[in-house]
């Protein structure tokens, strides 16, 4: 079955979902510096199914919510729009997202439905499992979180999570105080700390975490469609670990 889907996440969410039945065209993929790049013609024949999250996300990309072989995941998305790189990396949250999907799914071919129960099913055990592969790896220890997206991922590790206060990043998001913010970040450092950010990190203060040049420094990057998911938040884990386990050797 050939689908196409509008927001990068949710591509990423049915490429798995879908396995060797579904094929995922992508409406936008994330460019290297993080912003959505549209990728499919703004015109799509009518009789290939469109899959979005709800009826904003269709306005959002032009899409007509009239539109012959629309889908959508939430008539209403029940959580804030410029939250949602936070609720599709919130482990607590995905299996109820794959489950939307499976609904989707299982009514455009009904013939696979089994295999669709499957892929969910494997979805979460693979997730619960890497989850507490996370916590045995980094429960307890310390991380720097800049991020603005991964928080719930390492609340689920069971990180201790340091983050700067409101006031600070107001400042340093703005362009102000940016020496205060490389000081405080080499203090850090120094104590054997991962320092973690991702896409939505405000660009100023990725300049300078770029200027710092250090290998405790983590960019959390978002999964590509050509990316298994769970293997993804796995390899997110992972490079923190080898920053903590290797500060607390030479330590």
């Amino acid at each position: 079955m050939d689908l196409c889907v509008s927001s990068p996440w949710l591509s990423v969410m049915s490429n798995f979902m879908g396995g060797v039945y579904v094929t995922v065209h992508p409406m936008v993929v994330w460019s290297e510096d993080g912003l959505e790049k549209r990728v499919a013609p703004k015109k799509m024949s009518e009789d290939l199914p469109l899959l979005v999250l709800d009826y904003s996300d269709a306005q959002k990309y032009g899409i007509s919510e009239k539109r012959k072989n629309l889908y959508v995941l939430y008539r209403n998305l029940p959580f804030p729009r410029e939250k949602l790189d936070s609720y599709f990396a919130d482990p607590s949250v995905l299996p109820f997202i794959a489950q939307r999907i499976l609904n989707v799914f299982s009514s455009l071919d009904t013939e696979h439905y089994f295999f669709y129960q499957r892929r969910l099913a494997e979805f979460q055990g693979r997730l619960e499992s890497t989850v507490l592969l996370g916590r045995q790896l980094l429960q307890g220890k310390k991380v720097y979180d800049l991020s603005a997206s991964y928080g719930e991922l390492l609340r689920a590790a069971r990180c201790e999570i340091l983050r700067p206060s409101g006031e600070n990043v107001t400042l340093w998001k703005n362009g102000e105080s940016l020496d205060s913010f490389k000081q405080k970040v080499e203090e850090i450092i120094k104590q054997g700390i991962p320092v973690v950010y991702d896409a939505q990190t405000p660009r100023c203060m990725q300049d300078t975490l770029l200027k710092i040049k250090s290998s405790q420094i983590i960019l959390l990057k978002r999964p590509t469609i050509e990316e298994d998911l769970i293997i993804s938040l796995y390899d997110q884990y992972l490079s923190i670990w080898n920053i903590a386990a290797s500060s607390a050797t030479s330590n």
